[in-house]
This record gives C-alpha cells, structure tokens and sequence, in this order.
C-alpha cells in the first residue's frame, strides 16, 4: 500500500506496511461492531420503553376502573340505605304507635283491676283473664321495642359499610396522588390534629395541654418528625406555595384576620372538604372550621405544602 503526499518541496511518496494495515482494518471492524452494537441497543430500549408505557396504562385503566365500580357501589348502597331509613321510618311510627295504644290499654286494665278489688264486682276468673291479658301485652311491648333495637342495629351497620367504602375510595385515590410515606403522614396528621380537638387556646403556648395558632400547627407537624417554623409569619415563608384549588388534607393554610394590619397573623391545618383545624383565639379552644365561612373565606392569603 502506498500513499503518495504532495507539499512545497514536491511528490513524495510513501509504503505503509502490512502490519499497519492490518491495525487499520482491525480498528475499522472495532468500529462498525460498536456502531451495531449500539444501533441494536437502542431498537431494544424503544421496545422497552413502549413496552412500559403501554403496561403503565393498562394499570391506569384498571385503577379507574376500580375507582368508578366502586362509585357504582356506593350509589347503590346509599339508594338502598335510603329505602331502607323510609322504611324503617314508617315501622318506627307504626310500633310507637302501636306502643302508645297498648301502653294506654295497660293504665287502664290496672285501673279497672284496682276498682275490681275494691269494689268486688267482677269474679276472680274475670281478673285471672285481665292479668294474663296485661302479661300478654307487656310481652308484646318488650318484643316491639327488640324490633326497634335490632332496626337501629342494621341501620348502624348499613351507615358503617358506606363510610368504609368511601374511606376505601379515598385511600385509592390518594395512593394514585401521593408516595405511600406522604400519605401516612397526612393520615398521622390528621389523627394527631383531630386528638387535640377542644384544648385550650393560649397566646405563646406550644403544647400538649394548651396552644396558640402556630403553637398547635408546630406541634402536630413536630409529632410526625417535621420540625416547622414556630410563627405563623415563618410558616408562611415555609414550604411549597400552593394554590387554593390544590389543597389536601395535611396542607397549612394562612389568614391576615386584622385586615393588613398585621399581615399573615392566623394559621391552621386543612383536613378535607374545605374545612380546617385549628387553635381558636375567638372560640378559645382548638376547633374545625369551614372554610367557607365568611370571615375565613374574606381573609383567606396563601396555603404551604410541606413534605
């Protein structure tokens, strides 16, 4: 092989060896393997990638699924339990009725029994007769009153299996929303929060018998292994700023209750279907508000997520 070069001082030509065309076409074949190689690695990470993509929204479609079956149950449950409490309505009416009457029936058979008696009037089989007739209606009134137990006993037991199932609905969504860790700690939170319900309120105070404001929000925070920020004012400035349509339980909500007198001077902790939990210096005690109401909703400033 040779190679010929041309430059200034003229035609020069030079014999590559057999050795170094042998490197050069052993490096060249390292080249087009690599070049293979690397063509059929990433034909088989498309397929993977795809693959995965398509899986991920199977299981999507299967978790709606879930979710709108049992949307479907509870329907159904709750248009049971509805016939169900009219009907129970009318039974109810109907014993307590019924239970009047034989009560009436009752005063008036021990008054004629005491007439009897004093007066000797009626015979004795007459009086035997009238005693086991008020035996037979008092057993009557006892049996009612089992009916009206075992009544409220089903209905307890009908409102039980709607809540658990709406309780389960929530837990699917939010294990589709949230990391399993956020989600227990939302849960704690709110059982912690929930626990301190009527304390007392006191300016400066941080626990556990009596809070202020971010006193009560600092406390509970602190109970799940989250240290925050003691003021209302710090709070503000702590975590992830969400808006108001993008609540969950668990998130800290701000209020400027003095009209820009103060600033941001109130906080409490959202647990759900726009109502909030917290230390009450008007109520002076730890209570649930709803959001909606129209001093909260007129101050209403920022809400904080902190993870």
């Amino acid at each position: 092989m040779i190679i010929t070069i041309s430059d200034n001082s003229g035609i020069k030509q030079y014999c590559v060896s057999n050795r170094i065309k042998r490197i050069f076409f052993f490096l060249l074949g390292i080249g087009i393997v690599l070049a293979i190689a690397i063509i059929w690695y990433i034909v088989n990470f498309n397929k993977n990638l795809t693959a995965q993509s398509t899986y991920a929204q199977q299981k999507l479609l299967q978790e709606k699924n879930k979710i709108l079956t049992l949307e479907q149950t509870i329907e159904s449950l709750e248009v049971r339990y509805a016939n169900f409490r009219e009907k129970k309505e009318k039974q109810e009416d109907i014993l307590l009725t019924k239970i009047d009457k034989l009560e009436t029936e009752n005063k008036t058979l021990a008054k004629k029994l005491k007439i009897t008696e004093y007066s000797n009037v009626e015979t004795h089989e007459e009086l035997k007769q009238k005693n086991e007739k008020l035996t037979l209606l008092e057993k009557e009134l006892t049996d009612t009153r089992k009916k009206l137990k075992t009544i409220e006993s089903v209905n307890r037991k009908l409102r039980l299996a709607i809540n658990n199932t709406k309780s389960n609905i929530k837990n699917s969504e939010n294990k589709k929303a949230e990391p399993l860790v956020h989600s227990e700690k939302r849960e704690r939170l709110f059982q912690i929060a929930t626990q301190e319900l009527g304390k007392q309120y006191v300016w400066g105070a941080v626990g556990p018998k009596t809070f202020d404001c971010s006193g009560f929000t600092s406390y509970v925070y602190k109970k799940v292994g989250i240290n925050i920020p003691r003021t209302s004012k710090q709070q503000a400035r702590y975590g992830k700023l969400i808006k108001r349509d993008q609540l969950k339980p668990g998130d800290l909500i701000f209020f400027d209750t003095d009209y820009h007198k103060k600033g941001i001077d109130h906080v409490g902790i959202y647990i759900g279907n726009d109502k909030f939990i917290h230390a009450s210096s008007a109520k002076k005690r730890v209570i649930i508000t709803s959001l909606n109401k129209a001093f909260y909703k007129q101050r209403f400033k920022l809400a904080r997520r902190v993870n």
